[in-house]
């Protein structure tokens, strides 16, 4: 599995606030999880670009079965939408 860098921590951080546990992917999945539908939506689609699953990342499965690239357009905001974006752009910036 890829981590993140620190700049995709620091992005992190401006799409999710400051609430958000940065330098742990685990710890950063448990806590999307925990706030919802959009957050989920978008962690699901940055811990799967890091290559993650259900075995390090409990409920990845369940997203997975449930998620659809329709569903995701209109299930995320603005921010965790421009997020994912970035992410999508420059994978290499964010992610090792």
């Amino acid at each position: 599995m890829r981590n993140l860098t620190p700049l995709g921590w620091r992005r992190l951080q401006e799409g999710f606030g400051d609430e958000a546990p940065l330098g742990d992917e685990r710890a950063f999945w448990a806590w999307a999880m925990e706030q919802g539908s959009a957050f989920g939506l978008a962690a699901y689609l940055i811990i799967g670009m890091l290559g993650g699953g259900e075995t390090d990342f409990p409920g990845f499965n369940d997203l997975r079965a449930d998620s659809h690239p329709v569903r995701m357009a209109w299930a995320l905001d603005d921010i965790r939408r421009a997020l994912i974006a970035e992410f999508l752009l420059n994978p290499r910036f964010y992610m090792k």
